[in-house]
């Protein structure tokens, strides 16, 4: 893996604020980004890492 991140993008309301999900593959990195609680123009930007990432979906899929 070249690079330590990648974006995924939640568009369910387009033209409303919308939360883009940083998904990074280290907790440090994460903490970074949570921490900077980056709002960029109408989006608020949150970090999780890809391992809370996949627990995450798992469990959506439980339900």
């Amino acid at each position: 893996m070249k690079s330590d991140m990648m974006m995924v993008f939640l568009n369910k309301n387009a033209g409303k604020k919308q939360t883009i999900v940083v998904i990074v593959f280290s907790t440090e990195l994460a903490y970074y980004f949570n921490v900077l609680s980056i709002t960029y123009k109408q989006h608020s930007i949150i970090a999780m890492n890809i391992i809370d990432y996949m627990q995450t979906l798992d469990k959506t899929e439980d339900e």
